[in-house]
């Protein structure tokens, strides 16, 4: 059975997004719907992981082109739109400087560092977080960058896949319980901070 039609996955796929609507409608029965992004890292991880291991026990190895067109097909046709609707709606209701801001967000998510940008501009849960039309673009660039570096695991010796994957994972839930204190947006908006989640 493929990733794509595991009722399991789907299952979870369908909670995280009721989740984190609920989150944003402000229902105080679900305070922490937000945790729904965490389990779409989960989700995306397993089934990436599970797509390249496949192909690369199979075939002996991963096609990288392939696997980034079809992320990329998958992934920035939707993406556009939205930066294309939100560009026209900024038009009539941002002010200048929120504006400026806005198209760096849209040039940080084209460049797949959309929450790069992000995490110098604001913090998530800030007040000011309600002023970016982009504000979710940041989830899709800590995907985006997992799906350029991760793959390339796979092009060692499948007896240093596990290892890598551990070490990598014990190093970013480190890094982030270390310093989600110190640096809470770069801990929000970093792959290096998110990076356990997806493994």
């Amino acid at each position: 059975m493929s990733n794509r039609m595991r009722a399991d996955i789907q299952a979870l796929r369908a909670l995280a997004v009721l989740s984190v609507v609920v989150y944003h409608a402000e229902l105080d029965w679900l305070p922490s719907g937000y945790l729904g992004v965490d389990v779409f890292f989960v989700i995306s991880g397993f089934v990436i992981t599970r797509l390249l291991r496949a192909q690369a026990e199979t075939r002996g190895q991963v096609d990288l082109r392939g696997f980034y067109l079809r992320r990329a097909w998958r992934l920035l046709p939707p993406a556009f739109a939205v930066y294309m609707a939100c560009a026209i709606a900024s038009w009539f209701f941002l002010a200048r400087d929120e504006a400026r801001d806005f198209f760096a967000q849209v040039l940080g998510g084209i460049f797949f560092a959309g929450n790069m940008v992000l995490a110098e501009q604001t913090g998530y849960f800030a007040g000011e977080a309600e002023l970016k039309p982009l504000l979710h673009i940041w989830s899709l660039g800590i995907e985006e960058q997992f799906y350029f570096l991760w793959p390339l695991i796979f092009f060692l010796r499948p007896a240093y896949w596990w290892p890598l994957a551990l070490g990598t994972l014990l190093v970013s839930l480190g890094l982030y319980l270390q310093l989600q204190d110190r640096y809470p947006s770069e801990a929000f908006y970093y792959l290096p901070f998110r990076g356990w989640q997806l493994l």
